[in-house]
């Protein structure tokens, strides 16, 4: 079993994991009708740092380095503090202390941004050789593309909230993400089906 290195974001992480998910529930409970959207601010951050903390422990050979792993982490850990800025505007929004139309555009940017962050760091998680359902260069091929699919993603969820009325803005930035999610998807389920034809030829 690997023994992951330490950093500073290996300390701090904790933290910032504990604050969103306080920042998260708290707005829950102040804005229950907007549930599904804490509930992802909450989980995505310890869902994202669990997953890549399990491949890391699990498989030895996990082709990384020391120094790409303390990368990936400080990665993760500037996105919870951006994801942290983002809940803590809502909740001053929600007490009056904010300009609620300052907070929601902010919000909105900030949150895009959070995707932008991902997006760059998807490249850098490799999967195990070992590991892979297809081809290494198709499984290369295949993070290129969904970091920058989620690149470009928030990159169009942010500058709807910046420059679109509030109105119109949830429903583009949304609609954006959504799309984006879409493509990830079809491009994931087209590049293992043709993956597992190629190995029911072989056989």
């Amino acid at each position: 079993m690997n023994t992951m290195p330490r950093s500073y974001s290996a300390t701090v992480m904790p933290f910032v994991l504990l604050l969103v998910i306080c920042l998260g529930g708290w707005m829950w409970y102040l804005q229950p009708e907007h549930s599904w959207m804490w509930a992802v601010s909450m989980f995505m951050l310890p869902a994202a740092w669990g997953v890549l903390a399990l491949s890391m422990n699990t498989n030895s050979s996990f082709p990384t380095t020391e120094q790409k792993w303390i990368r990936l982490k400080s990665v993760l850990t500037g996105a919870g503090l951006i994801l942290a800025i983002a809940l803590g505007l809502a909740l001053l929004s929600s007490h009056g202390i904010v300009d609620r139309t300052f907070s929601k555009r902010t919000t909105g940017i900030i949150l895009g941004l959070v995707v932008v962050v991902y997006g760059n760091a998807i490249p850098k998680m490799l999967t195990p050789l070992t590991a892979a359902k297809c081809s290494p260069a198709k499984e290369q091929s295949l993070h290129r593309f969904t970091g920058w699919t989620f690149v470009l993603s928030g990159l169009g969820y942010s500058v709807a909230w910046l420059f679109m009325p509030l109105d119109h803005a949830r429903s583009v930035a949304m609609l954006v993400m959504g799309a984006g999610l879409l493509v990830v998807l079809a491009r994931v389920a087209l590049t293992y089906r043709g993956a597992s034809n190629g190995h029911a030829r072989d056989e």
